[in-house]
């Protein structure tokens, strides 16, 4: 099953400004802008990266030394 992010609530000092940095970066779009809060979200034509096959996926070995 994937998950992919659909929203991202930012709470800052200067939250509109980092709220915008993000949407930049992420190539999202800003979606409500109100004091103390900002909201970044995709946009509706947003690119979405592929999602990796399952061939390519490989199991998570861990090693404990104890």
């Amino acid at each position: 099953m994937a998950l992919r992010l659909v929203q991202v609530n930012i709470k800052a000092r200067d939250d509109s400004l980092v709220g915008r940095f993000w949407a930049q970066a992420l190539g999202w779009g800003v979606s409500s802008e109100g004091p103390g809060v900002t909201n970044v979200e995709p946009r509706a034509s947003a690119p979405r990266p592929p999602l990796p096959s399952r061939s390519t996926l490989r199991p998570t070995r861990w090693a404990c030394i104890a």
